[in-house]
């Protein structure tokens, strides 16, 4: 059994090796687009590549490591030969992969990927369109790399001749210790550890060069995920309920008003901006009891009471926020960092404005792939637990609020202005393990949900409290809305349009005085923020941003659209409708005039079709 073990060791860093050298070579290809990068960098690509190097080297190691084991239990040889032979599949494999994607982003600087495989349904094709030279580096490659890889890992890395000299039962009982231990460290190096949150390939994104952050990501890994997504999601719309003219038609004609203009709101155009986006912040939680601050935010500032979320998670709505890009149910656009690099962003249009931007998390940004978002829309700084002393308080999911407050504060004390700042709260997520007790009995319902609110609440009084010494305070927006509704301390079904109420708030002495406390009625949605916020700046929306609207433009429609686990809903001042996908004779209905239901739910099917067209035109 030692032996067993020592050539699992010997494997493991065999395996990161291959991924090591085929890293090199991938830089090597595509020398032109890494010329003006700094040796340092190029070695932080190999530095964040390493978790996904060893997720990939684990599932590598999963199959030769049984059937090494059934040789040491059997007493039976041919077991080290199918060991030998998987291995050597499993290298041709890896290296087929590695080598076709450094060939293939010379040409479309992307990673290999379902759609570049689909052109080997017609090999004619590819061998007419393929440069000689990428052909031969990548049959010249698979041959040769692929036959060194085999000398090196039979030389040096293969076991011979297992010994059979103890007794069966002996090795039985070993062999089953061995696969319980064995089995564990492997299943954890696949899941990347055993935080909430399993391993994705956001966990290797750490700059906004896209190369480094595409050849830090494990071509194998990236390659299955990718192919897995992509019949889970399928490739064609689920919800096709119209020709794509009438779906269309429906759609524009909500968005076709008279006049594109706004009420300004602001003593300037060019104001600091600090984006507070509220983990699961629900606006059935904005009272003075439950968050006191936020109450005397909304009396100082402008509250918009009737703002719907787009979407039920947090890689939804960052997107729809920043983006203004609607969800659909069962996906996020998020799934596939290649897919967000094409969306347009609030922070990239204030940067051609020359404003700095960064983006501030407490947690794991991993998940959701939000890290791999941030990068992609180019933000200055990006910085999340990770990037944060390990000496700070910890609970389950990272930092508290209180403390990232803090930290948040300081990163604006060492920024230029202007500035647009975005920080992702994180202590109103599940498991609510705030470092305070939950005080607040408000109602019997989402008792530790309720006290975190109140916990992140507190922070942001705190965060404020101290930015009013800095010299920027007076020239600073203060922006706050959440990312996705909640549970609240009222009990509603998971369909009904108050279930997915948020709150959105404008505060700061940048705020004119005639419209300080003012509350908008006017039905909107979280979609319409990039609008609002960017109207305001005098920064044009409707090409950019066809999905948002401004609120604050008289014209516009009052309506929103919000999805949930398995569902659309559709609200207007009349009323709603909510549909569930998977039962198309349901519908929970509160409209004024019954004879519209029919009309609001051609409205929410139009909207689910479109949005996921769009969803689909983004699949690189």
């Amino acid at each position: 059994m030692g032996k067993i073990i020592r050539w699992l060791i010997k494997l493991f860093f065999f395996w990161l090796l291959v991924f090591a050298c085929n890293r090199i070579l991938f830089f090597r290809v595509n020398h032109i687009q890494v010329a003006q990068l700094s040796f340092r960098e190029l070695l932080l690509s190999f530095r964040y590549a390493l978790p996904l190097d060893i997720s990939t080297a684990c599932y590598s190691m999963v199959v030769p490591f049984l059937l090494m084991l059934i040789a040491y239990m059997t007493g039976k040889r041919i077991w080290e030969q199918a060991s030998l032979i998987v291995i050597l599949l499993i290298l041709f494999v890896h290296g087929s992969i590695a080598y076709g994607e450094a060939a293939v982003y010379t040409e479309w600087q992307s990673k290999l990927n379902y759609e570049a495989l689909s052109h080997f349904s017609h090999p004619s094709e590819v061998f007419h369109t393929a440069s000689w030279q990428l052909t031969f580096l990548f049959f010249g490659c698979t041959i040769l790399l692929d036959i060194l890889y085999a000398w090196i890992y039979i030389r040096y890395v293969h076991i011979r001749a297992l010994p059979f000299s103890t007794s069966k039962a002996y090795r039985t009982g070993t062999g089953l210790l061995a696969l319980l231990i064995v089995g564990f460290l492997l299943l954890t190096g696949i899941r990347g550890g055993w935080k909430r949150f399993p391993i994705s390939e956001s966990i290797s994104y750490f700059s906004t060069r896209s190369i480094l952050n595409d050849a830090a990501v494990n071509p194998t890994w990236n390659l299955i995920r990718n192919l897995l997504s992509h019949y889970s999601h399928e490739r064609y719309n689920p919800y096709t309920y119209f020709p794509d003219v009438e779906a269309h038609r429906i759609v524009d004609s909500l968005y076709n008003f008279p006049k594109d203009t706004t009420a300004f709101v602001l003593t300037t155009s060019r104001p600091n901006i600090v984006l507070i986006i509220l983990e699961s912040f629900t606006a059935d939680g904005v009272n003075p009891v439950i968050t006191p601050v936020l109450d005397s935010m909304i009396h100082e500032g402008i509250y918009f009471d009737s703002l719907y979320a787009s979407g039920h998670v947090s890689d939804q709505g960052i997107p729809a926020i920043l983006s203004a890009f609607p969800a659909t149910s069962g996906v996020s656009v998020c799934d596939d960092p290649q897919m967000t690099v094409r969306l347009p962003a609030i922070n990239e249009d204030l940067q051609r404005m020359g404003y700095h931007t960064g983006f501030l998390y407490g947690g794991q940004l991993d998940f959701g792939n939000i890290r791999a978002y941030a990068f992609n829309k180019q933000f200055d700084r990006v910085a999340d637990g990770h990037d944060l002393p390990a000496s700070l308080p910890r609970g389950a999911l990272g930092i508290p609020d209180g403390i990232t407050a803090k930290i948040l504060l300081h990163q604006l004390q060492q920024t230029d202005t202007p500035f647009f700042y975005c920080w992702y709260t994180l202590s109103s997520h599940i498991p609510y393990d705030i470092p305070a007790p939950d005080t607040l009995q408000v109602s019997p319902y989402q008792i530790p949900f309720i006290n975190s609110m109140h916990y992140t609440d507190a922070a942001i009084g705190a965060l404020l409290h101290e930015a009013r010494h800095q010299p920027w305070f007076k020239h600073t927006l203060w922006v706050l809305v959440a990312d996705h509704s909640h549970e609240s301390q009222y009990l509603r079904a998971l369909e009904e349009k108050l279930r997915h109420r948020i709150p959105f708030i404008l505060a700061g002495d940048v705020i004119k005085p005639q419209w300080r406390g003012t509350v908008v009625h006017k039905i909107s949605s979280q979609l319409d923020v990039a609008a609002t916020l960017l109207a305001q700046l005098h920064i044009p929306t409707q090409k950019r941003y066809p999905w948002s609207k401004n609120i604050l433009n008289p014209y516009a429609p009052a309506f929103a659209d919000y999805n949930f686990f398995t569902g659309t809903g559709f609200v207007t001042p009349q009323g709603y409708v909510a549909l569930l996908n998977n039962n198309p004779r349901y519908r929970l209905a509160e409209i004024s005039d019954s004879s519209l239901i029919p009309a609001y739910i051609r409205i929410c099917h139009a909207f689910q079709q479109v949005a996921y067209d769009d969803f689909l035109k983004l699949k690189p």
